[in-house]
């Protein structure tokens, strides 16, 4: 993915079963909240 220009971050877990944890999910809504603002859009608007 950065070779096509993306932001990539590889994040492992140690010892962390196959779920999704309270990290993973507070960087996928800072994701989308770049998304959104990058979109000129809010969430809700």
């Amino acid at each position: 993915m950065r070779r096509m220009g993306a932001e990539a971050e590889m994040m492992i877990y140690p010892g962390m079963e196959h779920v999704v944890n309270d990290d993973e999910i507070a960087r996928s809504r800072n994701l989308f909240r770049r998304a959104m603002d990058a979109a000129g859009k809010m969430p809700g608007t």
